[in-house]
């Protein structure tokens, strides 16, 4: 059985617990936090059999309540089971109720619901569990996909923490769908903004998109297309261009960012609405000891670049129409200004722990 400490966990974000792999008994969970997702990289590659939450995931925004399910079903086993108690329920619930029903058949669980008026406490006690039997789902009503193309950030924004479990499409693109029910991610590799609507680059992502774009099968016409492209740049490109040429970091930026909007309309002149993601809070480490991810400049260089990359994209897209969404500056901690590593999984990318900033960009964003 699994040996952890669930309410230390949640509380502190860290926990002593191991799995032991062959063992058929059901590990069961009697709380999930429903504000962060700290817990989702370590369980996610022991599949659980049973979440249990309480009825405050009524009180959530549907767009965060979507993806605490998607990602319980994600990390359940076949036939696992996700239980909602709630107890005295208020009449505006009720809505609510009705909706997160609908919600749970859509993403792929049949559902049993039992009123429970004879506890020992005297309380009405609503009983919701949800079984897991496919790992596919529906569309759902009211939620239109965005598909984030780029660099390996979009693994984020799909839900992801870990590169496995992707899908290969033609031209070296990896597919990541299905573990949330808003963002299709498209990695397309290592590509720098600076070479957006370059063709002959290393990593050929101005070709890939275009591949993408004209066919038509993955992302459809008119399709919202979110572009992941410059956390690269600001990491290990702009400030070492700007100590090469002498110029000001910022001068660096702002050409790049001219290069991005750029391709934005042209994007956007093909029927699609296109919308930028910032590059998140730089890593910490001057140095990695990994060549995929090659570092330059100190932090406060990288930091400097991030900042301006994102001030100066954000004031284009606005000028253009087009959405923005960053969750840098709230990776950064209020001390001492450092990047926050409790909201990575390595020393590069966020975390799902991290999707909690995301929410409010998408709310803002919608509205626009």
């Amino acid at each position: 059985m699994a040996k952890l400490s669930v309410k230390k966990y949640i509380e502190t974000g860290s926990a002593a617990f191991s799995f032991i792999s062959d063992d058929k008994d059901y590990v069961n969970f009697d709380l999930l936090s429903v504000e962060n997702f700290t817990w989702y990289r370590h369980f996610i590659q022991h599949k659980a059999a049973c979440f249990r939450v309480s009825g405050n995931i009524f009180l959530l925004p549907r767009r965060q309540c979507l993806d605490l399910l998607s990602l319980c079903k994600f990390a359940l086993r076949q036939n696992g089971c996700f239980q909602i108690r709630a107890e005295n329920f208020s009449e505006s619930e009720i809505s609510h109720i009705s909706i997160l029903l609908s919600d749970l058949y859509s993403l792929g669980f049949a559902v049993r619901v039992c009123k429970n008026s004879e506890a020992a406490d005297k309380k009405d006690q609503l009983v919701i569990e949800a079984f897991k039997i496919s790992d596919d789902f529906s569309v759902l009503s009211g939620i239109e996909p965005i598909y984030a193309i780029g660099d390996s950030h979009v693994r984020f924004l799909a839900g992801k923490d870990e590169t496995s479990q992707a899908v290969g499409l033609n031209h070296g693109i990896k597919l990541y769908r299905g573990m949330v029910p808003e963002f299709v991610g498209l990695h397309l590799g290592a590509g720098l903004a600076f070479h957006l609507g370059s063709k002959g680059t290393r990593t050929h992502a101005t070709e890939k998109i275009e591949a993408l774009l004209n066919t038509n099968d993955i992302v459809p016409k008119g399709a919202k297309v979110l572009f992941s492209f410059g956390e690269v740049d600001c990491r290990a490109h702009i400030c070492q261009q700007a100590e090469r040429q002498g110029r000001l970091i910022s001068e660096i930026v702002d050409q790049i960012c001219k290069k991005v909007i750029e391709f934005f309309d042209v994007v956007a002149s093909r029927g699609y609405r296109p919308i930028a993601w910032g590059p998140i809070a730089p890593t910490w480490q001057d140095a990695i000891n990994d060549p995929r991810y090659p570092v330059y400049g100190t932090f406060a260089q990288r930091k400097e670049a991030t900042l301006r990359f994102n001030n100066t994209l954000k004031l284009l897209c606005v000028e253009r129409g087009y959405s923005f969404l960053s969750i840098a500056e709230s990776l950064f901690q209020p001390a001492d200004g450092m990047t926050d590593k409790q909201y990575y999984c390595d020393n590069v990318h966020c975390s799902q722990a991290a999707r909690i900033f995301l929410y409010p960009e998408l709310e803002h964003a919608s509205k626009l």
